[in-house]
């Protein structure tokens, strides 16, 4: 090692100075690989392919009808793939409103359809949903998604793994 008269190395740090500045890396090291490792631990190795199920009771006809099978779906918020449209079905749309004499009765909305709409997706199964890009989603998580240019208000009702044994 180079050191002058005052102890420093290379005539600008002196060992002590070192030796921090080398422990100080290795701590951040070591977080940072506890870090990065404790993410992937979560997961596995390994993704897998599910199948997610998003419901609507009122979505407009008009959105729809913009729907088609293969369409890229993405999280709204946070533009994480959700795979792509495999399944969609619409039905009579569901609204509540209250009678004359306080009672709640179900109703339909004549341009609104109730949709069932079911994609494809890439993520990590645990046990309080699926893990998506470091997102969760689970059962009953309600979200804004993009289906080709369709957007839609949805929540997840049901996720399951596909081709895993069944």
């Amino acid at each position: 090692m180079d050191m002058d008269k005052k102890g420093r190395l290379f005539g600008k740090l002196n060992i002590i100075d070192a030796v921090i500045i080398a422990v100080i890396i290795l701590v951040l090291a070591f977080f940072a690989y506890k870090f990065i490792q404790g993410r992937s631990a979560d997961y596995g190795n390994n993704a897998v392919p599910v199948a997610i199920t998003f419901y609507h009771e009122e979505a407009p006809n008009y959105v729809v009808k913009r729907l088609e099978t293969g369409d890229q779906v993405i999280d709204g918020a946070n533009r994480n793939n959700l795979g792509v449209v495999t399944d969609f079905e619409t039905g009579e749309s569901v609204s509540f409103a209250e009678t004359s004499d306080g009672e709640i009765k179900t109703t339909h909305k004549e341009v609104y359809c109730s949709l069932v709409l079911t994609t494809q997706a890439e993520g990590y199964l645990g046990p309080h949903g699926v893990t998506i890009n470091g997102t969760l989603y689970g059962v009953g998580h309600t979200l804004v998604i993009y289906a080709g240019d369709a957007k839609l208000f949805l929540t997840i009702s049901d996720i399951q793994p596909i081709g895993q044994g069944q």
